[in-house]
């Protein structure tokens, strides 16, 4: 089955992953230079997918169903053939002068390899990527996801914008380790060659590893390379979390995250997966942390086949 699954994605994958780069060369155009308002727009990396928050963000390396779309494009390769989930987050992230509201996140995501695509919302941003993950031999997959973006400027428009994500996994059996690229268009909701003040979503950049000491339980740390300038503070955070299946029925998750730029800002997540049948999954987790950007609750249900 492996093997099939290995051939499906490097027959499906080349076309995909060949038009990835032509696309983000037409993206190109739409990455910003520096404003008053730079960065304004760009929310914390750990404010999607259920799972991944209640492994508190140590997930770049594990990210296995369609979430991969968001964290890690190349780990559309690695888990189940079709992976369809819905889901809803909360973030009591404090207000601004800039106006940025709390943000609220929701998606609609499916993916199978070679491909992933749907739709999710992080505050008032919108986004609908395409992605395409292409395996070369058994130990690497390497993914692009292409995104069109909507987001509000300070001017009170909606701006569209096109942005790339990369990432990629190396993998074995017993291990794996990830590396994801987002926005690297840095695009702005706005326009500052006018003089006017341009949110934009900063570049952010994330490696992580994970291994598997026996089946059913996964330990996994990530570290961003990146600092982000966010509607909460700088962050740069790092992350340790595990999940394990203590019963056919019942998947249990726990983490840490603290940050390494300014005030460490520690934070705790918990989470759980109940299977309602054998291929639907309900998801939960809920977040602690010494700021209010890390206080956080997510639902969700996931179809794996």
């Amino acid at each position: 089955m492996a093997g099939s699954r290995g051939e499906r994605v490097r027959r499906g994958g080349w076309i995909g992953l060949a038009i990835v780069p032509f696309l983000a060369l037409a993206a190109a155009p739409a990455a910003a230079q520096e404003s008053p308002a730079r960065r304004l727009a760009t929310p914390p990396v750990e404010v999607l997918g259920v799972r991944a928050q209640g492994m508190a963000g140590a997930f770049v390396a594990v990210a296995d169903d369609a979430t991969a779309i968001y964290w890690n494009p190349a780990g559309l390769g690695t888990g189940d053939f079709v992976s369809l989930l819905l889901e809803r987050s909360h973030v009591a992230l404090p207000e601004t002068p800039a106006g940025a509201p709390r943000v609220r996140s929701g998606a609609v995501l499916i993916g199978t390899p070679p491909l992933g695509a749907g739709y999710y919302r992080i505050g008032s941003t919108h986004y609908v990527p395409v992605t395409v993950v292409q395996s070369f031999g058994d130990h690497l997959n390497v993914g692009g996801a292409v995104k069109g973006v909507w987001g509000e400027g300070l001017d009170g428009a909606t701006h569209a914008r096109a942005d790339v994500d990369l990432g990629v996994i190396v993998r074995s059996e017993g291990w794996r380790i990830g590396l994801a690229a987002r926005n690297l268009t840095e695009p702005a909701f706005g326009d500052p060659a006018a003089g006017v003040a341009a949110p934009e979503l900063q570049r952010q950049v994330r490696v992580g590893g994970a291994v598997f000491p026996r089946d059913g339980v996964t330990l996994a740390v990530d570290a961003d390379l990146t600092r982000q300038d966010t509607v909460g503070g700088r962050r740069r955070s790092v992350a340790a979390g595990a999940e394990a299946r203590v019963h056919p029925r019942l998947v249990v998750r726990a983490g840490l995250r603290a940050q390494t730029v300014d005030e460490a800002r520690p934070s705790a997540s918990g989470g759980a997966s109940l299977a309602l049948t054998t291929s639907i999954w309900l998801d939960a987790q809920a977040t602690g942390g010494a700021d209010t950007t890390d206080r956080s609750w997510s639902l969700g249900l996931r179809a794996r086949f």
